[in-house]
């Protein structure tokens, strides 16, 4: 029976070699490592290993406007979490991973939420579920708003991804994805499971509870 690969967050960016971090940037950086999702946030028994997701280019046409910002976005100040996952699903599907990033200015963290707000956004998760199936000779994929109200602004994606191999075995992956701009910070955070994701609402209201403490 095939599996189809776990899909990851579409936050990722080009590796870059940044510079020293001036005071103002240090700073910024402490804010996002107050701030950030951490294993206590989530339900007792969740566990994590690291990830490096930012540190990947997405290699799709679709996706070259995310890649840019999420490039931009890692010149800045920024703090990623571990790959949390839940131990009750045998299959390892059900994580949780994001990011925390802090901007300059009010201006860089509105130019980031709006690549996720543009349409192609839903263009580069359709494609990326296109991708996770075109071996599969029976397959379904679809994208969805999700309804956010957190913060100063916010957007949600959902990506649902199905396949069915040569034998008639189904398997399926979806995709929770929410973006909450507070002021000149933006938080990220994606969900999936091979049904119903976990829900963001807690772990988002967590994380924007702390920023809001120390922006």
């Amino acid at each position: 029976m095939r599996k189809l690969l776990l899909v990851t967050a579409v936050s990722c960016a080009v590796t870059l070699v940044a510079a020293p971090a001036g005071a103002g940037e240090q700073d910024d950086q402490a804010i996002a490592d107050a701030a950030v999702l951490e294993l206590s946030d989530l339900p007792e028994g969740w566990e994590s290993e690291p990830s490096d997701d930012l540190g990947e280019e997405s290699g799709v046409e679709e996706c070259r406007r995310l890649d840019r910002v999420n490039q931009a976005a890692i010149e800045q100040a920024y703090a990623e979490t571990p790959l949390f996952s839940d131990p009750d699903d045998p299959e390892g599907r059900t994580t949780i991973e994001g990011a925390v990033f802090v901007f300059p200015k009010v201006k860089g963290a509105e130019r980031y939420l709006a690549a996720y707000k543009a349409d192609s956004a839903t263009d580069c998760f359709q494609e990326i579920g296109d991708q996770q199936v075109e071996d599969y000779p029976s397959s379904e994929v679809g994208t969805a708003d999700l309804q956010v109200d957190a913060g100063d602004d916010a957007v949600g994606l959902r990506l649902e991804i199905e396949g069915t191999d040569e034998e008639g075995v189904t398997d399926a992956v979806v995709l929770d994805f929410v973006i909450v701009r507070l002021g000149r910070a933006v938080v990220s955070l994606g969900a999936q499971a091979g049904e119903e994701p976990p829900s963001l609402d807690d772990p988002m209201t967590t994380v924007l509870e702390r920023l809001e403490q120390e922006l």
